[in-house]
């Protein structure tokens, strides 16, 4: 039997600071089944994990995993909602949605049954 262990990403069976977002002023969180995303107070959105299925709105080839000085998946910026103000997010297993201060849904990840086609349509009224 082959032991992959020595690959894998450690857990943490304690709470363990997120030390790459630090001075980033995070004020809302929320995970997925696989990646978390991070509003900081500028609105700029923070993701990492697993981007598989493009879950973290960054580019193919921006690994969401890489490995930082803790051992965890580095934190990145999602660069194409820089600009706007993010006042609201929400994971689901697969996919993220965003809101921005005007009231604009934004998603991303698995679309199946509809999950992230048709939100980009809707204008949301705060």
């Amino acid at each position: 039997m082959h032991d992959n262990t020595s690959k894998r990403q450690p857990n943490y069976a304690h709470p363990t600071p997120v030390t790459d977002l630090y001075n980033k002023h995070i004020i809302d969180v929320a995970c997925g089944m696989v990646h978390t995303v991070c509003v900081a107070s500028t609105g700029e959105v923070y993701s990492f994990g697993n981007n598989k299925c493009g879950q973290c709105g960054r580019y193919e080839n921006e690994s969401c995993s890489s490995i930082n000085h803790q051992g965890a998946g580095a934190p990145g910026i999602i660069r194409k909602l820089l600009g706007k103000q993010i006042v609201g997010l929400a994971c689901g297993a697969g996919h993220t949605c965003v809101i921005d201060n005007n009231g604009y849904a934004y998603s991303w990840g698995i679309g199946r049954s509809g999950m992230c086609t048709i939100i980009h349509l809707l204008r949301l009224s705060l």
